[in-house]
């Protein structure tokens, strides 16, 4: 294997011997990463770089490279991709070992992310939003995490700058899966995890366990930052982890015994809340498109028990995405939506009886394809 040579900012050619992550075991391919080191992202666990990629007999195509820093996150980011295979979901094209860390090369989705778009291209509008693409991303990303969930993988760092879109084509990707983690993994599972304004309350208080609910919290409160512009429990003034729980006290009251038990941390005495606020008052003249139903949607996503939270599923089921399922319904840009209803067998699975009546046009139309599909047997 060639060792790949990231320091230089000249254009250049480096051949290196990977893994094709779509093959069962990764058979060996041999690769061609080109162009200048341009890089598109950089965070904690790593930088992302865009770079020409050609492989023999295939066109050449544009890829994000993640080279990781030195932490035990490159494995655990390649080993979960390898298992996701969804159209949500950033898509693990080919790995490969350098220096003792596995470098990934992933899809790219070039425009960048929602933190960008929302926050520093002037496409949110007062008084209107992001319009028709509140609903359209948060359906996607919901879409996405019902299929992590039900691969029993956590994300626990979801936040706007982790979920790539293309607004061309409205579609939305889940990515960075470098602090995600197994379900089944009960011992050693950190509560320190994800973004402070996006952390779930049992987090912040140190459960002792915790499920994919976080995930679902996370995902209410970007939904409340694609209308207010800013999350719903943020402050500019807070400056600790206990400055963010009265942030979600002045909402939704102080904890109980039994909201403790169910979030597995224990029972404190917290000092009173001096003051309160309502979603109601909070999201009244926000840009949103039918306030009751989106009240609805998210008293049922932002709540202490994690078993009272939603699942991914039943936040999509809502409908507060009815607007989705309309035939009229475009795109800022006049482009049609992405397909957002063209279920997999695997999806349908996974999605629990109370939600079959919201998807049931979809849902015939499915079970009609697989039955005509169906060879016919000779009696």
């Amino acid at each position: 294997m060639q060792k790949c040579i990231w320091g230089s900012k000249e254009a250049s050619t480096d051949k290196v011997l990977l893994r094709d992550a779509k093959t069962k075991g990764g058979s060996a391919v041999e690769l061609e990463l080109r162009g200048s080191r341009q890089v598109i992202g950089k965070g904690s666990f790593g930088t992302i770089t865009k770079m020409q990629a050609k492989r023999m007999g295939r066109p050449t195509e544009y890829v994000a490279v993640k080279q990781p820093e030195p932490c035990q996150c490159d494995v655990l980011e390649k080993n979960v991709l390898t298992k996701l295979d969804h159209k949500n979901i950033v898509s693990l094209k080919y790995h490969y070992l350098e220096d003792g860390l596995y470098n990934i090369v992933l899809e790219l989705v070039d425009e960048g992310n929602l933190y960008d778009y929302l926050h520093t291209k002037g496409h949110y509008a007062p008084g209107r939003g992001l319009g028709i693409l509140t609903e359209l991303f948060t359906y996607q990303l919901f879409r996405g995490l019902a299929y992590c969930h039900a691969s029993d993988i956590v994300h626990r760092d979801l936040k706007p700058e982790n979920l790539l879109i293309d607004t061309t084509t409205g579609v939305l990707k889940i990515a960075d899966f470098g602090c995600s983690c197994y379900l089944h993994e009960r011992e050693g599972r950190p509560c320190y995890v994800g973004t402070r304004d996006f952390r779930a309350p049992e987090l912040i208080m140190d459960a002792s366990r915790y499920c994919s609910k976080v995930d679902i919290w996370a995902g209410g409160i970007i939904l409340t930052e694609l209308i207010l512009k800013k999350p719903v429990f943020y402050r500019e003034s807070m400056e600790s982890s206990i400055d963010q729980l009265y942030c979600v006290f002045e909402y939704l009251g102080l904890p109980t015994s039994e909201d403790c038990e169910a979030m597995h941390v224990r029972v404190r005495k917290w000092m009173p809340v001096t003051r309160k606020r309502s979603f109601q008052k909070t999201f009244s003249g926000s840009p949103v498109r039918d306030l009751p139903t989106f009240l609805h949607l998210i008293d049922r996503i932002l709540t202490y028990r994690p078993k009272d939270r939603y699942t991914a599923w039943q936040v999509c089921a809502h409908p507060f995405f009815n607007v989705l399922r309309l035939p009229q319904t475009r795109l800022p840009n006049g482009n049609p939506l992405p397909p957002l209803f063209d279920f997999s067998t695997e999806e349908i699975a996974t999605m629990p009886d109370c939600v079959h009546g919201a998807f049931e046009p979809f849902l015939g139309r499915h079970f009609r394809k697989e039955q005509q599909q169906q060879p016919v047997v000779a009696i």
